[in-house]
């Protein structure tokens, strides 16, 4: 850190041999260390740091994908508004192709068919920007900024599906369920439905995989809980339970984990957050 410092004090690049080449900083540097780094010249990219770090790649002085990237990462981490990485994605007109910049012209494509109420270009432009959002992992931020858009269009049969699929991923999922006619529903779409009501999915449909058979175990009439929690919550470990449960439900996707975590949310009065994991537990996909 010393070096470092009097490398930005007294160090003149203009002078013949001034300039002094220091190592990288080994690991990853404190914010200080990593912002004096940028002032001397030796600037470090905030991709693969801590994701707190991507705030410095919002800044006007950085190129508009490095910008855009940043805003996935800290939307991903529910860091950011969803609203402000749509701000950028139509800030202007993407001149490139391929990866990042496809997901940019579909994500446009589908905001500008919203606004113009055009049913039939906003059912193409879901369909093709859904696969793109997918593999952003950015299904939960997109569900929040079109659900409610997309519910109030005539789509497609195709696209209506992906709409309702799409809108359980929002905060009005529940609204979302009501409106489902089950008579045209699929049996997957009724499990869904049915979990996003808090009712017993069991009644209404199925959906095929281990997951969704522990939903529906938690969901039922005899939800599991653990007599270790039950145990803990009768000694009055709220917080401690709560915790754990938490801490359970974000690791390897173990589907009896899943039946007794969401159980115990629902046990405690959790039910918004009860079903949002199910909800999101059974519709996204994610390998790691």
């Amino acid at each position: 850190m010393a070096d470092l410092l009097d490398k930005f004090l007294h160090d003149d690049p203009t002078l013949p041999g001034a300039a002094t080449i220091l190592p990288p900083p080994p690991g990853t540097p404190d914010p200080l260390t990593w912002r004096v780094l940028e002032a001397v010249g030796d600037a470090q990219p905030s991709l693969g740091m801590p994701v707190a770090y991507a705030h410095a790649d919002l800044r006007g002085t950085q190129g508009w994908r490095a910008q855009i990237e940043a805003a996935e990462r800290l939307t991903r981490a529910g860091a950011m508004a969803p609203n402000r990485l749509l701000g950028l994605y139509t800030e202007r007109s993407a001149a490139a192709s391929g990866g990042i910049w496809e997901r940019v012209r579909e994500v446009q494509r589908l905001d500008a068919a919203l606004r113009d109420g055009d049913g039939a270009a906003a059912s193409e432009a879901l369909l093709a920007a859904w696969p793109l959002v997918q593999a952003g992992e950015l299904e939960v931020a997109m569900a929040t900024l079109f659900a409610q858009p997309l519910q109030q269009l005539d789509l497609t049969p195709q696209a209506a599906r992906l709409a309702f699929r799409a809108g359980l991923l929002s905060e009005n999922y529940e609204t979302v369920a009501l409106g489902l006619d089950p008579e045209r529903a699929t049996a997957e779409e009724r499990f869904l439905a049915a979990i996003a009501r808090g009712m017993d999915p069991a009644e209404t449909g199925r959906m095929p995989g281990q997951l969704a058979a522990a939903v529906a175990l938690a969901f039922g009439p005899e939800p599991p809980v653990s007599e270790d929690m039950a145990d803990r919550l009768a000694e009055g470990r709220l917080g401690e339970v709560i915790l754990r449960i938490l801490a359970d439900l974000g690791g390897p996707g173990d589907p009896r984990v899943l039946a007794n975590g969401l159980a115990a949310l629902r046990a405690l009065g959790l039910e918004d957050i009860a079903r949002r994991t199910a909800l999101e537990s059974l519709l996204l996909e994610r390998n790691g």
